[in-house]
C-alpha cells in the first residue's frame, strides 16, 4: 500500500502535464531506436538488445523524482511509438523490455511518473499494458481514473491504426472495466471520457477482433442509457453534451456500411435512443420546455435517428429489407409545435409499438 498519494485533479491531468517546457540542451536525445527496429515485422536478438538498451538508458531518469530530466526521459520513452508506425512485434517486445519500468512508474508515489507510465502503457496497447490501465480505472484518485480512461481510448486508437497487440478477450476486459468505471458518481467529465474511449473501440473493423465493435457499442449505449435514466426531466439540458456525444458515436457505429453489429448491440443503441425520447416526452407533457426548443430538438433528433438506424441494422441482420423501417418526423413536429407530436412519439415508443416488439422490449419500457 502506498503511504503517500498525491491528489490529482482532472483539470491538471488534461491541461498538458506532459507538455512542460524543456531547455534545448536537456531536450537532446540520448537514446534512440532506428525506424527499422520500430517498424520490424519480427523482432530478433539484435533488435531485442537495442530495445533493452534504449529502455535501460532512459529508465533511471524516467522513474525518478520530478525534474526536467525526468520529463525529457518520459517523453523519449513514448517517442518511438508516436513518430513512426510501430509494428505489433515491436510494441510487444518493447512492453516486455519495459515491464519492470512500467510497474515501477505506475506504482510510484510521484504523480508525473504514474501518469507517464500510464501514457506509455496506452501507446503500447499490449495485453500486459492493458491490464495496468484496467487496474488504474479503479484507483482511489479520480484524476488517475480519468487519465486511465483517456489511455484506454488510446489503446483502441493504436490498435485500429497499427494492428492488435492484444487478444479479443483482453479488449473485452478493458471495455468492461471502462463501463464499470462510469458509475453515477463519476461525473460528466469522466463519463464523456469513457464514452469517447468506448467510441474508439466501437469503430473497430479489424478481422482479428471481430466482436469488439459490438461489445463496445453495447457498453457505450448502456453507460449513456444509465445516465439518461438518472436524469430528472427538468435537468435534461444540463446533460445535453454527454448524451449528444453518446448518440452521435452510437449512430455512426450502428449505421456504418460494411461492418458487423450484433443484435444485442443494436438493441442497446435503440434503448439509448428510446430513453432520450422518453425524457423528451415527459418534458413536453409537463410543460418543461421553454419557448426556445433548440436544445430539445437536438436531443430529440439524435434519439430519433439512433432508433431508426438501430432498427435498420436489426432488420439487415435478419436478412430483411432495411427500407421497410419507417422514418418518423418527431423533431419536425415538435419544432412546428404540432399537436400530433405527442401521439406520434407514443406510437413509436409506447405500449404495443412495432419498435418494442422488434427488440423484445416490455410495453412499459419507456411509457408507463
Amino acid at each position: 500500500m502506498r503511504r503517500i498519494r498525491a491528489r490529482l485533479s482532472a483539470a491538471w491531468l488534461l491541461a498538458g502535464v506532459f507538455a512542460l517546457p524543456v531547455p534545448a540542451a536537456i531536450a537532446q536525445t540520448r537514446a534512440t531506436l532506428p525506424g527499422s527496429v520500430v517498424e520490424a515485422a519480427s523482432i530478433g536478438g539484435a533488435e531485442r538488445s537495442q530495445i533493452d538498451a534504449f529502455v535501460a538508458a532512459l529508465a533511471p531518469a524516467a522513474s525518478g523524482a520530478e525534474s526536467e530530466e525526468a520529463t525529457r526521459a518520459r517523453k523519449e520513452l513514448v517517442a518511438p511509438l508516436t513518430g513512426t508506425r510501430p509494428s505489433v512485434a515491436f510494441r510487444q517486445a518493447y512492453a516486455q523490455s519495459a515491464a519492470s519500468l512500467l510497474a515501477g512508474m505506475i506504482g510510484s508515489n510521484e504523480p508525473g511518473a504514474r501518469l507517464a507510465g500510464l501514457r506509455l502503457a496506452g501507446h503500447l496497447g499490449t495485453g500486459d499494458t492493458v491490464s495496468m490501465i484496467r487496474q488504474a480505472l479503479t484507483d482511489s484518485d479520480a484524476g488517475v481514473r480519468l487519465f486511465a480512461a483517456v489511455q484506454a481510448g488510446r489503446v483502441f486508437e493504436v490498435t485500429n491504426a497499427a494492428g492488435p497487440a492484444l487478444t479479443e478477450s483482453q479488449a473485452a476486459q478493458l471495455i468492461d472495466a471502462l463501463k464499470a468505471s462510469a458509475n453515477a458518481d463519476s461525473g460528466a467529465k469522466h463519463a464523456q471520457t469513457v464514452i469517447r474511449a468506448l467510441g474508439s473501440a466501437a469503430q473497430m473493423r479489424l478481422r482479428e477482433l471481430p466482436g469488439t465493435r459490438s461489445h463496445a457499442l453495447a457498453a457505450l449505449s448502456a453507460v449513456a442509457t444509465d445516465r439518461a435514466r438518472g436524469i430528472k426531466p427538468a435537468e435534461l439540458l444540463a446533460s445535453e453534451e454527454t448524451l449528444l456525444l453518446a448518440t452521435s458515436i452510437a449512430t455512426r457505429s450502428v449505421s456504418e456500411a460494411g461492418t458487423t453489429v450484433s443484435d444485442a448491440a443494436a438493441k442497446a443503441a435503440a434503448e439509448l435512443g428510446g430513453q432520450i425520447l422518453a425524457i423528451t416526452l415527459t418534458r413536453q407533457t409537463q410543460n418543461m420546455m421553454g419557448s426556445d426548443l433548440e436544445a430539445d430538438i437536438r436531443l430529440l433528433n439524435a434519439g430519433e435517428s439512433l432508433i431508426y438506424f438501430a432498427r435498420r441494422r436489426q432488420v439487415e441482420n435478419a436478412r430483411g429489407n432495411p427500407n421497410s423501417v419507417p422514418q418518423t418526423r418527431l423533431a419536425e413536429l415538435l419544432l412546428a409545435q404540432d399537436r400530433g407530436f405527442r401521439n406520434e412519439l407514443v406510437r413509436l415508443i409506447g405500449p404495443g409499438s412495432d419498435f418494442l416488439r422488434q427488440f423484445g422490449l416490455p410495453n412499459d419500457r419507456f411509457v408507463k
